[in-house]
C-alpha cells in the first residue's frame, strides 16, 4: 500500500510539473509578443517564472499594488485594454479602486467614466509632481475640491496652470471629457501645440475647445476617433464625450511611452 501511495504521489508531482512548464511557456510567449510595446517589468518586483505562475490568475489580469499581487476581476486578460491596464498599473498610475482602509478591492472600473478629480491625480502622477510642493504655493480656487481626497492634486493642477483647472470653476466630480483629458495630459508632459487644426475629425473645428491639443495628440497617435461596427473610422472624435477608465489606461500608456521616456 505504501508503494502504491508513493506511485500516486509521484504521478501527481509529474503532472503538476508538466502543467507548470506549459503555463510558463504560454506566459513567456505572450510576454515576447508584447515586449516591444509593453517592456517586461518583472525584474523591478523580483518575480521569476515560477512565482509569476503562482500569482497570475488564469482568466483575469493580476497586477502588483505596493508589491502585493491583486487580481482585477473586471479586466479579463483577453480584452483589448488589458495590456494598457497592466502597463499603467506597473507604473503605479492606474491600479484600481481601494476600500475605506486603503486596501485594493480588486476592481479597476474599466467601464466607469473618469472624473475631473481622477484626471487631476493621474496627470500629477505622470508629471512626477510632489504634491507637498504645491502646499503653500497658493489658495485652492475650486470650492468643490475642499475636504476631498483629491484636494492636493487639484491644488497642484491649479498651481501648474493647467487649462481645465486654472480658474477652479470645473466641479471635481464632473465627468471628464475627451478634450479635457487630452489637453491636461499634453500640458502635464509639456507638449507644445501649434494652435492649428485640420479636418481630421468632422466634429473638431476651430471653435472646438482645446482643438489644437486634440490635433497634436491625434498626429502623435495618442488618440484616435470613433469607428463603426466594422472598425472603419467615422471621422468623429466626440470631444465632449466622457472617457472610460479603460480608454484612459490606453491613452496614458501611449503618452508615457511617447512623451515620458527618453
Amino acid at each position: 500500500m505504501d508503494d502504491f501511495r508513493s506511485d500516486v504521489e509521484l504521478f501527481k508531482n509529474e503532472v503538476e510539473t508538466s502543467l507548470q512548464e506549459s503555463t510558463d511557456q504560454v506566459l513567456d510567449r505572450a510576454a515576447e509578443q508584447s515586449k516591444n510595446l509593453f517592456p517586461d517589468r518583472s525584474g523591478e518586483v523580483g518575480t521569476g517564472a515560477s512565482k509569476r505562475m503562482l500569482e497570475e490568475d488564469p482568466a483575469f489580469l493580476t497586477v502588483r499594488v505596493e508589491d502585493v499581487p491583486v487580481v482585477l476581476r473586471d479586466v479579463p486578460k483577453g480584452e483589448w485594454f488589458a495590456p494598457y491596464v497592466r502597463d499603467t498599473a506597473a507604473r503605479g498610475i492606474l491600479v484600481g479602486y481601494r476600500d475605506e482602509m486603503g486596501l485594493p478591492t480588486g476592481k479597476f472600473g474599466s467601464a466607469d467614466n473618469l472624473t475631473i478629480e481622477q484626471l487631476a491625480k493621474i496627470a500629477v502622477v505622470v508629471a512626477g509632481i510632489d504634491t507637498s510642493a504645491c502646499v503653500g504655493s497658493g489658495t485652492l480656487k475650486n470650492s468643490s475640491a475642499v475636504d476631498r481626497w483629491s484636494t492636493p492634486y487639484i491644488l497642484c493642477a491649479e498651481t501648474n496652470g493647467w487649462a481645465v483647472f486654472s480658474d477652479g470653476s470645473v466641479p471635481v466630480r464632473k465627468l471628464a471629457s475627451r478634450s479635457e483629458v487630452v489637453v491636461t495630459l499634453l500640458q502635464a508632459f509639456f507638449i507644445p501645440v501649434s494652435g492649428e487644426t485640420s479636418q481630421r475629425f468632422s466634429d473638431v473645428g476651430a471653435s472646438t475647445e482645446f482643438a489644437a491639443a486634440i490635433e497634436r495628440a491625434a498626429q502623435d497617435g495618442i488618440i484616435t476617433g470613433y469607428t463603426d461596427v466594422q472598425g472603419n473610422p467615422t471621422a468623429m472624435f466626440g470631444p465632449a464625450d466622457p472617457v472610460l477608465r479603460a480608454e484612459m489606461a490606453k491613452i496614458v500608456s501611449l503618452a508615457l511611452q511617447l512623451y515620458g521616456e527618453d
